[in-house]
C-alpha cells in the first residue's frame, strides 16, 4: 500500500481496488493483472505473489510488465530497474504462482528479454516469442539487439530491450544484465 501511495501521488485506494476485482470476478469477467513493475516494486514481488494466490486464486493470468522508458518513467529514470537485479525476484514470483496455483504468469512485449529471469524456459508465456514464430517478424525501432545478441538461439524470437533503455543505461551495464541463451530445444 505505501508504495502505492508513493507511486500514484494520490489518495490511492488499494482496498477499494482490490474489492472492484473481486466483484467484478463475482459478476463473471475474466481477470488478467498487469502489474507494472519498476524500481521502487521489484523486491515486493515474492510477496505480491502470496498476496494474489490469497485474494485472487480464480484468476487467469498475471502479465507481468515492466516500466518502459518511456513519457514519465523515461523523465524519472530512477525507476528503471536492473534486469538482472530484477530477474530473481521475477523468478520467484513465477515460482511461487506456479507451484501455488493455476495463474498463467505472461512476459509481455513490455516485459523482460528472454533471458532475463529465465524466460526463455517458458517460451509459451513469452508474446514476443509466440508473435515472431507464429508471424513474420515485425520491424520494430522500440527496442535493440546488442552485438552479444547475436549467440543467442533466441534472437529472431526475442526483440531485445528498449532502444532508450540502452541510451541510459550504456551498453557495459545492459551487458552485465544480459546473457546470451547459446543452448535450447524449441
Amino acid at each position: 500500500k505505501y508504495i502505492n501511495k508513493k507511486l500514484f501521488k494520490s489518495a490511492y485506494n488499494f482496498d477499494r481496488v482490490v474489492s472492484n476485482i473481486k466483484e467484478a470476478n463475482k459478476q463473471g469477467f475474466k481477470i488478467i493483472l498487469n502489474p507494472v513493475v519498476n524500481q521502487l516494486t521489484y523486491k515486493t514481488l515474492p510477496a505480491f505473489a502470496k498476496f494474489i494466490v490469497a485474494n485472487f486464486p480464480w484468476l487467469q493470468s498475471v502479465s507481468l510488465s515492466v516500466v518502459q522508458p518511456h513519457g514519465r518513467a523515461l523523465i524519472n529514470n530512477y525507476l528503471l530497474p536492473d534486469y538482472r537485479e530484477m530477474g530473481k525476484y521475477v523468478t520467484q514470483f513465477r515460482d511461487y504462482l506456479l507451484k501455488h496455483s493455476k495463474i498463467k504468469v505472461i512476459n509481455p512485449y513490455c516485459g523482460l528479454p528472454m533471458c532475463v529471469a529465465g524466460w526463455f524456459n517458458f517460451p509459451e508465456n513469452n508474446v514476443e516469442y509466440i508473435e515472431n514464430l507464429y508471424s513474420a517478424p515485425k520491424n520494430d525501432t522500440n527496442k535493440v539487439h546488442l552485438g552479444v545478441c547475436k549467440q543467442c538461439v533466441y534472437k529472431e524470437l526475442c526483440k531485445g530491450i528498449w532502444r532508450e533503455y540502452l541510451d541510459i543505461f550504456g551498453e557495459e551495464k545492459i551487458l552485465h544484465m544480459i546473457k546470451p541463451i547459446k543452448n535450447a530445444t524449441f
